[in-house]
């Protein structure tokens, strides 16, 4: 045996060599030094490792995001052939868990000596093994085998807190706005009474539903709750909690993603917006917007990062440290800093909205904002009237090729959705934002999430926002463990007329076979057809299969002809369905 020193460097060196040592790594400052164990999957050490975090250059939108680690080894020739195993897919990280990978960018190379990296031998049975292993990592290769080694505090489950909440719902921070626009119908969603309908009369959702599809459309979306979530720590805390790659999310970018409690259950869907790096503070701010009414997601986020809510109930003991901070609407005053303040939302979409949007801007954020793609963002926007900084993201819930949500102070919010309305975009409710929604085959939590089916993330109409290969996030094993079991997915279903079918009324092939039950629908559609979604037997149908759709009460007999609506499994083509 000698002394060996390598370079980990890439993108993805951080979660990588995380994963593969038995002490902290995604959360060491640079300079920082700190010894473990390398194990395998069955607990055996391969080498006794010290570590250096170099840093991390880049601010992920002008240039490479890269961190570097320089590790000691004496066995350089043992410990280089696990790290290519394991760059090549080739090694077990987890026994029970063959999905588990460690991917992306990741370089390894010979360094420099640096004595201060130098540890002595160890043992896992020896007497100081315990000051190299932390039990209560989130994940290292070897944990489950080693778990029972070591005395770690457990943690309790995470008990939702009770919301009161005010009878009826109050109005959102535009209610004023929207009663001198005039509100024909409003409705309790989530945690705000909102405007449902605009105009009287029940073509007034198809015309709202056609604004968006031919025109611009601007909705009220500031019941939703956006969390901002900054601190040094929060890319490893937001990789952990997250089932997607949160990591590997650029500044500037924007992303789909999931949330499970610790026994897999879904928690929430929510959008993951990287606002920016801060290269001196080395401090990481993103913006977590999840659904109304779901504070859960807020009060869950603050308990795991402060160590107090369990996250894996195999192994209790897990736990997350690091310097995380939170700010939302639900702790307003509580901030410090650049994004101090609660942010609250509003969309304008539509294929007229980015001209609309971009005649309220002001100065240089005009051109940022116009080169947008989809799920990029823009920082520090403002409008030509004046008010403080806007955060404007190439996002949105139609299913529009063109829209943008902007996300504003309580104070700015009444200004960005007086200047788009005076721009030409017309207000439309909560009616129009299912309808379109619906039609593009959307999901909404509760109904092709969770809800009466339980619907995993993975059977959903997005299965790829669950990233398996992840060696750990919150709820994996419970989720996965779903994932195996599964048979059905969500499932974009078309049909001609106005007859309407309701969730939960069962969905029957040819043969009068139950292929599964409706997850939500739609019958406001000015285009060809009415939108139905269902949760059906995936291997049984295909892309332009003919379902029936019938009552609950109308249960056929086993091999009798089912009599109810007819639909086609389809897709969402807005030029096949509009010729705006």
């Amino acid at each position: 045996m000698g002394r060996f020193f390598l370079s980990v460097r890439g993108r993805d060196a951080g979660a990588f060599v995380d994963a593969l040592v038995t002490c902290r790594v995604m959360t060491m400052r640079p300079g920082g030094v700190r010894a473990g164990l390398m194990l395998d999957d069955e607990g055996g050490v391969i080498d006794t490792v010290g570590i250096r975090y170099a840093g991390r250059r880049g601010d992920g939108a002008t240039g490479p995001d890269e961190e570097e680690f320089v590790m000691f080894c004496r066995r350089g020739a043992k410990v280089r052939s696990w790290l290519q195993a394991v760059l090549a897919g080739k090694a077990t990280l987890d026994a029970r868990d063959g999905e588990a990978r460690l991917e992306g960018q990741v370089t390894v190379e010979e360094a420099g000596a640096d004595k201060a990296l130098v540890v002595e031998e160890a043992d896992i049975n020896a007497a100081g093994a315990a000051a190299l292993v932390d039990v209560a990592k989130p994940f290292f290769v070897g944990q489950r085998a080693i778990y029972g080694k070591f005395p770690a505090r457990t943690l309790r489950e995470w008990k939702p807190p009770h919301i009161e909440r005010r009878k009826p719902l109050p109005k959102t921070i535009l209610g004023d706005i929207h009663g001198e626009v005039g509100v024909s119908q409003w409705g309790e969603f989530g945690s705000a009474t909102m405007p449902i309908q605009y105009a009287a009369g029940p073509g007034a959702i198809a015309q709202e539903h056609l604004a968006t599809r031919c025109g611009a459309a601007l909705y009220d979306v500031s019941h939703m709750l956006p969390i901002i979530v900054k601190g040094r720590d929060a890319r490893a805390f937001l990789e952990m909690c997250l089932v997607g790659r949160a990591a590997r999310v650029a500044a500037g970018r924007c992303q789909y993603q999931g949330m499970c409690l610790p026994d897999g259950t879904p928690l929430d869907d929510l959008y993951l917006n990287y606002l920016e790096r801060d290269s001196t503070t080395g401090e990481d701010a993103y913006l977590l917007v999840g659904n109304s009414g779901h504070e859960g997601d807020y009060y869950f986020l603050k308990a795991v990062a402060a160590g107090e809510a369990m996250i894996d109930p195999e192994m209790p003991a897990k736990r997350f440290e690091g310097q995380v901070e939170f700010i939302s609407r639900l702790e307003e005053g509580q901030g410090r800093g650049r994004w101090g303040q609660p942010l609250h939302s509003i969309s304008i979409q539509g294929p007229k909205s980015r001209e609309i949007l971009l005649g309220a801007i002001a100065g240089e954020s005009r051109e940022r904002v116009g080169a947008l793609v989809f799920n990029e963002l823009a920082t520090g926007v403002r409008l030509r009237n004046g008010g403080g900084e806007l955060v404007v993201t190439f996002t949105g819930y139609c299913g529009e090729p063109v829209g943008y949500e902007v996300y504003a102070t309580r104070e700015d919010l009444p200004r960005v959705w007086l200047a788009l309305q005076a721009g030409g975009a017309a207000p439309a409710g909560l009616g129009a934002r299912d309808s379109t929604r619906q039609e593009a085959g959307l999901p909404l939590f509760g109904h092709e999430i969770d809800g009466a089916l339980g619907i995993a993330f993975s059977g959903g109409r997005y299965p790829k926002m669950v990233s398996w290969r992840k060696p750990f996030f919150v709820g994996k094993r419970g989720a996965f463990e779903v994932e195996r079991r599964r048979t059905k997915r969500v499932f974009l279903l078309a049909a001609d007329g106005p007859r309407k079918v309701s969730a939960g009324w069962p969905v029957y092939g040819g043969e009068g076979e139950l292929l599964g039950y409706v997850t939500s629908t739609s019958t406001i559609r000015p285009g060809r057809t009415d939108a139905t979604q269902a949760y059906l037997e995936e291997g049984s149908v295909k892309l332009g299969d003919r379902v029936v759709i019938t009552s609950p009460s109308r249960t056929p007999k086993p091999g009798g002809r089912v009599e109810g609506r007819v639909f086609e499994i389809s897709t969402w083509e807005k030029a096949r369905d509009y010729k705006c």
